[in-house]
């Protein structure tokens, strides 16, 4: 399963199976990726469930750009506070440089780990200090919400909205941020996701969905997430979720779309995920009217069989290396 269509990147597992395969792995360490589409469609939904997911690995800071994020609702999705840094910048560049700060802040004590081992006598005490300082500190999930609403301090000054000098202000700055964040991303193991809006790109047969930031910041993604929404029979009050992958240059995995049921204040039906990859390679079968099987065990109802895979070893182990132990 994934393991045959890993890349040497390596990746943070998720919650979310359906995400895993679609990736090809979860969460790729040290890279950026992007999730962008309609308003309401559920990408902040699938961001916090990543932060949670990604604070089993370390630290993690959510950057609301937009000033709208409802931290109620990211809490109630079992995102810890303490492990949480949240940044409101009142501009594109705050955010940013946040961002940077944080991975500066690892970054010396990785380079003050590496400094002390390669003395000839290292103190065993202060390295003992230094890693567990860096299990501390260690950032393992960035989340900018949303990269649209990046907007450059000599915008925010401009007198006239109509004011010419501020045209292509956000794409240089996007830029500028994907060349100094790179080496940063690979020292440190971090991973940002940018939540993005979708805009129509006139012109062609038609109008196309993309997203704004610059071609540096597409570029520099190397996983692109295409988002749409439609009814979901399960919750009424929610919707589907449906994402396709269109760019994925890290790894050669053939599954490139992923669908999750969202109930409005629960967010995303994880047994349900984990019951539509099982039944998609042949884990959990139907065996008659109400019943349905996995391996040799029978459950009454889809459902209870899939709450039956969350947290199992062999599943978890299925995804790693696509061998199922009934």
């Amino acid at each position: 399963m994934v393991s045959a269509i890993r890349s040497t990147v390596e990746y943070l597992r998720t919650e979310l199976p359906s995400f895993d395969l679609m990736t090809g792995g979860g969460i790729p360490k040290g890279r950026m990726f992007e999730v962008y589409g309609d308003p309401d469609v559920g990408k902040s939904t699938l961001a916090f469930h990543l932060l949670r997911s990604a604070q089993r690995y370390g630290r993690v800071m959510y950057i609301d750009f937009e000033d709208k994020l409802d931290d109620r609702y990211m809490y109630s999705l079992g995102v810890d506070a303490a492990k949480l840094d949240l940044v409101l910048p009142e501009y594109g560049e705050m955010g940013l440089n946040a961002s940077l700060d944080m991975l500066d802040k690892e970054v010396e004590v990785i380079d003050a780990i590496a400094k002390e081992a390669g003395n000839k006598r290292p103190d065993k005490k202060k390295l003992s200090s230094l890693r567990a300082k860096l299990t501390r500190i260690h950032t393992a999930l960035i989340v900018f919400d949303s990269v649209a609403e990046i907007t450059p301090l000599k915008e925010l000054k401009a007198h006239k909205l109509e004011d010419d000098n501020i045209i292509g202000l956000q794409a240089r700055l996007m830029s500028q941020f994907c060349r100094v964040v790179g080496w940063r991303l690979n020292k440190t193991g971090a991973a940002i996701m940018g939540i993005n809006q979708a805009r129509d790109v006139i012109g062609g047969f038609g109008a196309r969905p993309d997203s704004p930031g610059g071609r540096a910041w597409k570029h520099k993604c190397g996983i692109r997430v295409h988002c749409t929404r439609k009814k979901s029979e399960f919750y009424p009050d929610g919707g589907l979720l449906r994402c396709w992958r269109i760019k994925n240059n890290i790894n050669n995995s053939p599954v490139d779309r992923a669908e999750f049921h969202i109930g409005r204040g629960v967010g995303i039906d994880i047994p349900r995920d984990y019951a539509t990859v099982a039944e998609r390679f042949g884990i959990l079968k139907k065996k008659g009217h109400g019943t349905w099987t996995i391996g040799q065990k029978e459950f009454r109802g889809r459902y209870e069989a899939a709450q039956a895979l969350v947290g199992s070893p062999a599943f978890v182990e299925f995804l790693e290396t696509g061998a199922w132990d009934e």
